[in-house]
């Protein structure tokens, strides 16, 4: 659902209870560990609209595009998954194609970044109305002016407008939450595909 009663962009920020049907994310859940185990959950991956999805990930993207909504034209999915001690923090930050800035110092933005909780651990996601330019040189508002933080929680998905600054608050450093992993699968919404952008190998 929309989160509402904020100042725009902020309006963009949009999250949802039990994203995927039990089965799916159960299934999503099971290749993620696959992932893990053979080596390749790491990196970037890019899932191009318009063509069939080529295993499990990609057939999740597909039915979180629709609560997505990222509008037309939308070229395709870069995802990633991310795995990290639940008392692990990431500094506020803004999604790019990070290739593109390395080299050519240019910022550009996908049209929306969104998080699926695969677990309740760790700490929450903080988005705040910042933007940036594409010269990365100068911030607006120069210091925020309201921000969203989003509690973990499986199967829940977040959605916001892609050039919005964030980050992941970090939780409590008990024994506990440094022993267990906080576990997201990222997907950002592209016009067009990121210059690094590369697929996995299709797998039914």
């Amino acid at each position: 659902m929309p989160v509402t009663g904020v100042p725009s962009p902020m309006r963009g920020v949009r999250v949802y209870a039990n994203a995927l049907s039990l089965e799916a994310f159960r299934e999503l859940r099971r290749e993620v560990r696959r992932l893990a185990e053979a080596g390749t959950a790491g990196g970037f991956h890019w899932f191009p609209f318009g063509s069939e999805p080529g295993g499990v990930v990609e057939r999740a993207i597909v039915r979180l595009r629709r609560l997505a909504r990222p509008g037309s034209p939308c070229a395709g999915a870069e995802w990633w998954i991310r795995g990290e001690a639940a008392s692990a923090r990431k500094p506020l930050h803004f999604d790019k194609d990070e290739l593109l800035f390395k080299q050519a110092g240019r910022l550009v933005h996908p049209a929306f970044a969104s998080v699926l909780y695969l677990n309740a651990l760790g700490g929450g996601t903080a988005v705040c109305d910042q933007t940036i330019s594409s010269d990365g040189a100068v911030l607006s508002p120069p210091e925020p002016r309201a921000s969203i933080a989003i509690s973990p929680r499986a199967n829940q998905y977040a959605i916001f407008p892609g050039g919005l600054i964030h980050g992941v608050i970090p939780a409590r450093a008990t024994p506990k939450a440094r022993a267990t992993m906080r576990i997201t699968l990222l997907v950002n919404y592209w016009t067009r595909p990121p210059l690094a952008a590369s697929r996995l190998p299709p797998r039914h």
